[in-house]
C-alpha cells in the first residue's frame, strides 16, 4: 500500500494536490509550521498558496484522508533542518512500507531521497511541463510557416506530430506512475493516486 509524503515545496506548487489525492496521504508536522511561516509572505502568491494548502491539509485531516506525522528517523543529508526532518519522516514510513513517495520539487531532497531507496515524483511533473511547453512553440511555429506557405503537407505532418507525441507523454507519465505506487492516476495525469485508507497515526496504517 503505497504512502504519499509531502514535502512544502510540493505542496507552494501544488496547492490542490491534497484535493486531487486518494489514499494513505501524509504531512510532516514540520510543513505545517513552514505553511504558517509563509502565508504571512510579502509575496501575495506564495501567501495565497500557503493558505489554500494549509486549509487542504484540515479538511483532509477532519475527513480521515491525511494524517500529521511526527515520528522522524535522524538525517543530516541536507543544509536545512527542516528538509532533514521531512527527509526522516520518508526514511521512518519507509522501514514499515514497501511504496513510500516523497512529494517534493527541491532537487537535492530528490537526490537525497532516491539514495536512500525512497520514490519521489515532483521534479518530473516539473520537466513534463517544460518539454510539453517547448514541444507546443515548435509545432506552433510550424503550423505557422505552414499556413503562411501553403504547404498543406508540413502541416499535416506537423497536426499529426502533435497528436503523437501528446498521446506518447501521455502513456509515459501513466506507466511511470504506475510503476512507482501501483495506483491508479486521478483526476489528472499529472498527480498519483495509491489506494487505501488513512489512520490518525502513521503507526496504523495497514501494511
Amino acid at each position: 500500500m503505497g504512502i504519499m509524503i509531502f514535502d512544502t515545496s510540493y505542496l507552494i506548487e501544488h496547492p490542490d494536490a491534497i484535493n486531487r489525492l486518494t489514499g494513505n496521504l501524509v504531512v510532516p508536522a514540520i510543513v505545517l509550521k513552514q505553511l504558517d511561516g509563509l502565508k504571512n509572505s510579502e509575496k501575495e502568491d506564495v501567501a495565497h498558496k500557503a493558505r489554500a494548502a494549509s486549509n487542504a491539509i484540515i479538511e483532509a485531516q477532519r475527513s480521515g484522508r491525511l494524517t500529521i506525522s511526527v515520528d522522524y528517523n535522524k538525517v543530516d543529508m541536507l543544509d536545512n533542518n527542516a528538509d532533514n526532518v521531512i527527509l526522516g519522516t520518508a526514511a521512518k514510513l519507509k522501514e514499515t512500507y514497501t511504496e513510500v513517495i516523497l512529494m517534493t520539487t527541491d532537487v537535492n531532497m530528490t537526490t537525497a531521497a532516491e539514495s536512500m531507496g525512497i520514490g519521489v515524483e515532483g521534479k518530473s511533473d516539473r520537466r513534463k511541463k517544460q518539454h510539453e511547453t517547448t514541444m507546443v512553440v515548435i509545432f506552433f511555429v510550424l503550423i505557422v510557416i505552414a499556413i503562411t506557405t501553403g504547404s498543406f503537407v508540413l502541416f499535416g505532418i506537423t497536426f499529426i506530430g502533435m497528436i503523437f507525441v501528446s498521446i506518447l507523454c501521455g502513456r509515459r507519465t501513466s506507466q511511470s506512475a504506475k510503476q512507482r505506487t501501483g495506483g491508479d492516476m486521478v483526476n489528472d495525469p499529472g498527480y498519483i493516486s495509491c489506494e487505501g485508507n488513512i489512520y490518525n497515526h502513521p503507526s496504523m496504517f495497514e501494511k
